[in-house]
Order: C-alpha cells, then sequence, then structure tokens
C-alpha cells in the first residue's frame, strides 16, 4: 500500500503563491490582518466584521480553518478596527486570531 504524500506547509509553497495569498489577505483587510507562519499554516489576525472575509480568502488559497482564538486586549493598542467588542465592564476587547492549515 502507497503512503499517501503529505500537502505541503504553506511555508513550504512557492513564494509566487504565498506572496499572492498574502497581497490578496493584505488587499482584503487594508493591510490590517497580521499574519505568522505557525505549524504547518498561517495564523491570522481577523480586523472587526471580516471574518466570513478571511475564511473566503483561506478557501480561495487552498487553507482551511483549524482553530480560532479569542485573545484579550492588555496594554495592546491595535488599530480600532482589530479590535473586538468584549461585553463586560473594564474589558478593551480582544484579538481575534484563526489558524488556517493547508488543504491542497
Amino acid at each position: 500500500m502507497i503512503a499517501p504524500t503529505p500537502v505541503p506547509a504553506f511555508c513550504e509553497r512557492s513564494h509566487e503563491a504565498r506572496f499572492a495569498a498574502l497581497d490578496a489577505l493584505s488587499a482584503l483587510t487594508e493591510n490590517l490582518a497580521g499574519f505568522h507562519y505557525s505549524e504547518r499554516g498561517i495564523t491570522v489576525s481577523v480586523p472587526r466584521g471580516q471574518f466570513c472575509e478571511v475564511l473566503q480568502w483561506a478557501k480561495d488559497h487552498g487553507l482551511a480553518e483549524r482553530q480560532t482564538w479569542y485573545f484579550p486586549l492588555g496594554s495592546d493598542n491595535p488599530d480600532e478596527r482589530l479590535r473586538h467588542d468584549a461585553s463586560y465592564p473594564g474589558s478593551k476587547g480582544f484579538w481575534l486570531y484563526v489558524h488556517f492549515a493547508p488543504i491542497s
């Protein structure tokens, strides 16, 4: 029996493919979405109100959502559009991060 070929990590894709995906993400989010390579995929900070658009971006670039986190803001001072609302007194809001992994 032949073992299936593993899907290459996002950082192992060609420069052209990676930069096309990152350029599209920057255009979609007006250069607000930060990212970093993690594990075999990419983790993206999602601007408020753009979760569905970022999910579609991922699908268009052969990526699938693997994990989603809300991370509380402390002394961070991100652009207002990166703040996700919190519904309790004293909260400064949250970052929303999504980890995507290659599916193709």
